[in-house]
């Protein structure tokens, strides 16, 4: 039985989990097993920071948001984390983040996105001759998680406690994920470039160059040199 203190996500194949290492360390991933699920644990020290993540593979967002906008507590230890970095995220700055991320999903330009999500981008996808399954899985995690997370903190000014409290907000998207969920499940297209076009016009029209200039910072705090990166590839 692998032992946790968060619970992220789980379905009838995978399990996303956060255990806090009372040792301390850094933050890294641990693939285990429970009764044929795979499960991710992600490893945690009590002190984590706002802008520590993953490093291998690299994350497109910090690890405490994941558990501040996700994470489900199943002990004291997990909920005293959860909320202590709900009170350490900047909402503002994270709106601009997962806003400008969301943007590099669907489209992959890698004058502006990191390589390691714009060669994962609906585009890139669709472009590489994909299967429906893999076109769909950038769209479901715009629709499904980034673009209505980034939505409820542009309007409230806080955090949203899941993907669920801010889907709860905006009906469209709510379509639009069910649409590219059962993409996802079944293999078929149901209208994915109707829902990239439609996806693609709800973030422009909330979209602002600063949104990408707090994404490239959020990166190079994470130690991703987003920037550099860029300018290796132009020069």
């Amino acid at each position: 039985m692998v032992e946790y203190d968060i619970l992220i996500s789980e379905d009838p194949h995978d399990k996303d989990v956060v255990k806090v290492d009372e040792r301390g360390g850094k933050v890294w991933l641990e693939r285990a097993e429970e009764g044929g699920k795979r499960v991710d644990v992600i490893h945690v020290p009590e002190d984590i920071g706002v802008y520590d993540a993953i490093r291998d593979p690299p994350s497109y967002q910090p690890t405490s948001y994941i558990i501040a906008t996700e994470g489900v507590p199943v002990t004291r230890r997990g909920r005293e984390l959860k909320d202590r970095l709900r009170k350490r995220i900047d909402p503002s700055e994270y709106a601009s983040h997962v806003l400008a991320v969301a943007w590099c999903f669907l489209h992959g330009d890698v004058r502006r996105c990191p390589s390691f999500i714009a060669r994962k981008s609906f585009r890139a996808r669709r472009k590489s001759g994909a299967t429906v399954v893999k076109r769909a899985i950038p769209l479901y995690r715009v629709a499904c998680d980034l673009l209505p997370k980034a939505l409820f903190a542009k309007k409230h000014g806080e955090l949203p406690s899941s993907r669920a409290e801010a889907l709860r907000e905006n009906r469209e998207l709510a379509e639009l994920c069910f649409r590219t969920y059962t993409s996802m499940l079944d293999g078929r297209d149901y209208g994915l470039d109707e829902v990239f076009l439609r996806l693609s016009e709800l973030v422009n029209s909330v979209l602002s160059e600063k949104d990408f200039i707090a994404m490239e910072r959020v990166f190079q705090r994470m130690g991703i040199d987003y920037a550099g990166q860029l300018h290796r590839k132009e020069a």
